[in-house]
């Protein structure tokens, strides 16, 4: 939600949301989601589950020895969220 908000913000559009739901503008909703999509790619792009494994592994190694690494990356093409029509609504 907040790299949502920094990108809305960036762009000039009026932006609140709680939770899961974003508020913006009626006339600026189409960008609004522009927005959702590529800040989603962008944060899911990155190896989020890697490095919480590594960092916990590193912080907490007596734990992480009951906690498997994260399973192998499968073969979502994370850009087609772009053409979502339902990824968000």
């Amino acid at each position: 939600m907040m790299m949502t908000a920094v990108a809305c913000h960036k762009s000039g559009l009026a932006f609140a949301g709680v939770h899961d739901s974003f508020w913006t503008h009626a006339g600026d909703v189409p960008e609004m989601n522009r927005h959702i999509r590529e800040q989603f790619i962008e944060l899911h792009s990155e190896p989020l589950l890697e490095r919480l494994y590594l960092e916990l592994k590193e912080k907490y190694p007596e734990v992480t020895r009951h906690i498997p690494p994260p399973p192998p990356l499968g073969n979502l093409d994370i850009q087609l969220i772009r053409d979502s029509v339902y990824f968000f609504s």
